[in-house]
């Protein structure tokens, strides 16, 4: 059996969701806006930042000038807080590092 040979690997990361949400939910307290549960933010997730933000703002508030403003406001706090529940999964550490050592003693860096 010959071995796989992949390019990178990606790994997702526990509580990125809630602190997107928390983030959102900050901007939208800020602004007087109702803010959500992390179930609706399930919902809203996967089509980039910009989308969440315009998504999460009540409607009679989502003009252009609104959204480009609680983006900026959104990125800034989620870049302050992004590691307050984001956490790697248990095991992730120790898989990386091997598959660091793997790499590493087959010369590929």
């Amino acid at each position: 059996m010959s071995a796989l040979k992949y390019d990178a690997v990606i790994f997702d990361l526990d509580g990125t969701l809630e602190d997107l949400a928390d983030a959102m939910n900050r901007v939208l307290s800020a602004g007087q806006a109702p803010v959500h549960s992390y179930a609706t933010y399930r919902l809203l997730i996967g089509k980039g930042i910009r989308n969440l933000v315009g998504q999460a703002l009540p409607p009679e508030k989502r003009t252009d000038e609104t959204i480009a403003r609680c983006y900026e406001r959104m990125i800034a706090d989620y870049a302050e807080h992004c590691l307050v529940k984001t956490r790697q999964y248990d095991g992730v550490a120790e898989l990386v590092s091997g598959l660091r050592w793997r790499s590493v003693s087959r010369g590929v860096t």
